[in-house]
């Protein structure tokens, strides 16, 4: 297992690159359309063997969520993605892939820092969200005392870029 921190920028630019990808068209609607924009970085915890993402944070300034990534296992099966967007609170979306969980808001307002739970839950329920996501085996395999010293490493990289009021 793989635990990654990336900073992300939702600009077109940055999102033409993912353009066919399930979820991709909408956002580039929202940014072209209403001038969406969100910053901030993503913790990914992947398979290290095939590059496999199951889970992945997105520790943005306006829309913090995350998701489970049962992408793999429904192509793996060659299912047809099917997604469907519900608003909460009249901003947030929450995303189902198929019928399962895909992307959860994040509610900061009772969790408090995005970035504090993250490195949170992956210290102590990460296991539980593998399977959640579909990688069982992963779960199995897990060891806590490697996930601490991994997150411990990537502490100062998922705090690296704060969140901040504006629109740089």
């Amino acid at each position: 297992m793989t635990i990654k921190v990336i900073h992300r920028e939702f600009t077109e630019q940055a999102m033409l690159k993912y353009e066919g990808q399930p979820g991709v068209a909408e956002i580039l609607k929202k940014i072209r359309e209403e001038g969406y924009y969100d910053r901030g970085v993503s913790v990914y915890v992947n398979e290290t063997s095939t590059g496999r993402d199951y889970l992945r944070f997105d520790c943005f300034e306006r829309e913090p969520h995350y998701h489970y990534h049962h992408l793999h296992e429904l192509r793996d099966a060659g299912v047809e993605i099917s997604m469907e967007y519900l608003r909460i609170s009249g901003y947030a979306e929450c995303v189902t892939m198929n019928g399962m969980w895909h992307q959860l808001p994040f509610d900061s307002v009772a969790n408090g820092d995005i970035r504090d739970w993250v490195l949170d839950r992956l210290g102590r329920r990460i296991a539980p969200m593998l399977r959640e996501a579909g990688a069982a085996a992963l779960a199995d395999a897990v060891d806590q005392d490697v996930v601490a010293r991994a997150l411990a490493e990537a502490e100062p990289y998922v705090y690296a870029t704060a969140p901040s009021a504006g629109r740089d």
